[in-house]
């Protein structure tokens, strides 16, 4: 599993809540106006699946754009890119 956050502190935290899965998990500190996934990512990542979760309506339309291109060029093409968001009607 990769989580990528933008905010140190966020990394800080899922680092030690997730510590007791040792390699199984790796964090990227990254802005989402500067994704480049298939850079930021560890050599050996195979990634089947994406997880955003209330995230992408904080941001423009145009980094909307990098973050759905940037997860395309690491998903195979049977790969599921999930988001979650929340919003009141």
């Amino acid at each position: 599993m990769v989580g990528v956050d933008g905010s140190r502190a966020m990394i800080d935290l899922a680092r030690e809540r997730l510590a007791p899965h040792g390699a199984r998990f790796t964090c990227v500190h990254a802005d989402l106006a500067e994704l480049d996934l298939p850079r930021q990512l560890p050599p050996d990542a195979e990634v089947g699946c994406v997880f955003s979760s209330q995230t992408l309506h904080e941001v423009p339309h145009d980094v909307k754009r990098r973050v759905f291109r940037a997860v395309r060029g690491v998903l195979p093409p049977d790969g599921v890119f999930y988001i979650l968001e929340r919003y009141q009607l």
